[in-house]
């Protein structure tokens, strides 16, 4: 078992590492402002996310008028996150779910530019 101690901050990302954080900094370069799941990497090498609630999107993003709640997803949303997806559409967040498998991060940005 993972505990405190053994949590350490990722490194800061010289370049897009993963498929979200390329959504992020080509949502950047689109004028979106955004905060993303914290991620830390543990001393036995494991990935760790790190947040609030368990259920709470990927990617938070807002420009003047309008914010989305993505959720990098090959799949269906569990139950858990549907509820909080259910309670964010509910307070007039736009939710998206994406699949970097069917579509890559350019083309999800330009999406939710419309």
């Amino acid at each position: 078992m993972t505990t405190p101690a053994d949590v350490q901050p990722a490194p800061p990302l010289a370049a897009p590492a993963t498929d979200l954080d390329e959504v992020a900094h080509r949502a950047t370069l689109a004028g979106w402002r955004h905060i993303t799941t914290r991620r830390a990497v543990a001393r036995d090498g494991q990935t760790l996310i790190i947040a609030s609630s368990a259920a709470w999107p990927d990617i938070l993003a807002w420009r003047p008028g309008r914010i989305v709640a993505v959720w990098a997803t090959a799949g269906r949303l569990d139950s858990v996150r549907r509820a909080t997806a259910d309670s964010l559409t509910a307070a007039g967040v736009d939710v998206h779910l994406w699949n970097p498998d069917e579509q890559s991060a350019a083309e999800f940005v330009t999406a939710l530019g419309r």
